[in-house]
């Protein structure tokens, strides 16, 4: 099972903050948009692929000096 946007967006806003995925969303704009995903049309249901699950990640790491769990990342 893929991992999808709502549940990254679920886990931070409980573990870390309530406001972390949008500043996630933020900081990650341009790698969304480069894949044609905008803003607007981010939904809960998409399904994140491994690379753009790196960028998450690195993104949580920098903004928040967490990782996301293992079982995000496989």
């Amino acid at each position: 099972m893929q991992t999808t946007i709502g549940d990254v967006k679920n886990y931070l806003n409980q573990k870390i903050t309530s406001m972390a995925w949008q500043r996630i969303q933020m900081r990650l704009l341009p790698e969304f948009n480069k894949r044609g995903i905008f803003l607007h049309a981010i939904t809960d249901s998409m399904q994140i692929d491994r690379d753009l699950m790196a960028a998450i990640n690195t993104a949580v790491n920098t903004l928040y000096n967490e990782s996301l769990p293992s079982e995000f990342l496989n």
